[in-house]
């Protein structure tokens, strides 16, 4: 029986969000642009997730600003579907992390974002993702899930990132997350 202490606040819920502090956000509120680092790779975040480099690349050809589907990856206020603030115009992985570009729109929310990122009252950005859990492994040393593909749905910009209510997308039921989390692979790095 594998060790899930990490993972049993996931249970229930509908929506997944990590957030890394975006202490190099780029932004310019003339041309509205924005961008920064929406992930950070090989470190566990507050949910007890690595990220792996190459865990968005199937998304970004799929879905990234270059591809030709109707259902980009967007930026949204405070994960909101309802609030979108913008258009991601670049979207890359590099060694550091997930790195995009953003033109935020004239409307109520990408104004006060833009306001509140200069600032600094905002200073995080979230993505919300449901994980490919065939590509996912339980590292038993660290005690987090090591993950090597996600879907990336959105990009936000957020107040508060990866608390103990923070939801996430994917599963159903409490029954689906464990059946789930029994089945990925144990990883023993003794």
């Amino acid at each position: 029986m594998m060790e899930t202490s990490k993972y049993k606040n996931r249970l229930g819920k509908q929506y997944k969000s990590l957030a890394f502090y975006a202490k190099e956000i780029q932004y310019d509120s003339g041309s509205r642009t924005i961008s920064g680092y929406a992930a950070v790779f090989n470190n566990i975040d507050k949910s007890g997730d690595m990220l792996l480099k190459g865990c968005f690349s199937k998304s970004i050809q799929e879905r990234g600003p270059g591809s030709s589907a109707n259902d980009k990856i967007i930026m949204l206020w405070m994960h909101d579907m309802h609030e979108p603030i913008g258009r991601i115009t670049l979207l890359q992985e590099d060694e550091k992390g997930l790195y995009f570009e953003a033109s935020i729109d004239d409307v109520e929310r990408g104004n006060q974002a833009l306001k509140q990122l200069e600032s600094g009252t905002l200073n995080q950005f979230s993505i919300g993702y449901s994980y490919v859990w065939e590509k996912c492994e339980y590292d038993r040393e660290r005690d987090c899930l090591v993950v090597k593909e996600v879907i990336l749905y959105e990009i936000s910009v957020v107040s508060i990132g990866c608390n103990g209510e923070t939801e996430y997308l994917g599963l159903k039921s409490a029954e689906e997350y464990e059946s789930a989390l029994e089945s990925l692979p144990v990883v023993d790095t003794n």
